[in-house]
């Protein structure tokens, strides 16, 4: 706390908070004190709304419970972010600590957590630990198009996190990775020019072979069918068996043309993808280094 803890610091007039006019009191903690939203971020200040001339019954039956006020924050803040700060908040002003709130955030609670650190003018020093992990994610991990769509949404476009992000798509795309998870990073990127512009950015950068546009390596699945078998595992949709088994086949198909247009092809081989010739070998043997 930047100074000692105010007495009323838990008393009326609690906070309903929205953002961009959208009510997400619902979905954050019950009875946020004003007084200790501002002993913490004073710069909300600013996002406080003066009482309406005309309640509305709903703000009148309400305020027969408690007196209350409104903050309408008017920056685009994921309501996850505000949840994990205020429940911080809570923590720091001497209530009982959640045991449902994360200690080891994925990237995109990271990456609401950090937008709304920002938001709400905390201090610098606070957030630095959370933006090394982000950071060290960025580099090391497997990113799913979740992760993808937090960055790009919430993020500017010159943050060393969005070019972290960025390189590791590229990077993936380039080893002509065939899994579920990149196949729908890649549609997701070639349905806009902007997203296929900023990838290829750092596809010529790290001077990758494979573009981040050409689905031909990306696996057999369109974005729209892969779309589909989403909905199918999620129960969404049914097909039945014949269906699914021609699918199958046809997949089975797509992915063996890939296959032998890797083996016969000189210029896609890499240490990984070439086939051993015994008849190649020489009577040298490459000694270990």
């Amino acid at each position: 706390p930047p100074k000692p803890l105010p007495p009323d610091i838990h008393s009326p007039p609690y906070v309903l908070f929205a953002v961009n006019g959208d009510t997400i009191s619902h979905k954050l903690p019950p009875r946020i004190s004003l007084s200790m939203v501002l002993h913490f971020a004073p710069s909300l200040v600013k996002w406080v709304l003066p009482p309406p001339e005309s309640p509305s019954p709903f703000d009148t039956r309400l305020a027969r419970h408690a007196p209350f006020v409104r903050i309408n924050i008017l920056e685009a803040i994921p309501p996850l972010g505000i949840k994990c700060i205020l429940h911080k908040m809570v923590q720091a002003s001497g209530q009982i600590h959640p045991s449902n709130v994360m200690t080891t955030p994925n990237i995109p609670l990271s990456v609401a957590i950090l937008v709304t650190w920002r938001a709400f003018e905390l201090p610098q020093q606070g957030i630095q630990a959370l933006f090394t992990h982000l950071w060290t994610l960025m580099i090391i991990a497997t990113i799913t198009l979740e992760d993808v769509i937090a960055i790009w949404e919430y993020l500017p476009r010159d943050s060393s996190i969005t070019e972290e992000m960025a390189r590791n798509v590229v990077r993936f795309l380039d080893s002509y990775d065939l899994s579920p998870t990149i196949r729908c990073i890649q549609g997701w990127i070639v349905e806009r020019e902007d997203r296929k512009a900023f990838f290829g950015l750092y596809e010529r950068e790290l001077k990758m072979s494979h573009p981040v546009s050409d689905l031909s390596i990306a696996g057999p699945l369109d974005t729209n069918r892969l779309k589909a078998e989403i909905l199918e595992r999620k129960q969404t949709v049914r097909v039945t068996t014949s269906e699914r088994k021609n699918r199958e086949k046809k997949d089975r198909l797509a992915l063996s043309r890939r296959i032998r247009r890797l083996k016969s092809d000189d210029s896609l081989r890499s240490v990984v993808t070439a086939i051993h010739d015994p008849s190649e070998d020489t009577t040298d043997t490459p000694s270990e280094e």
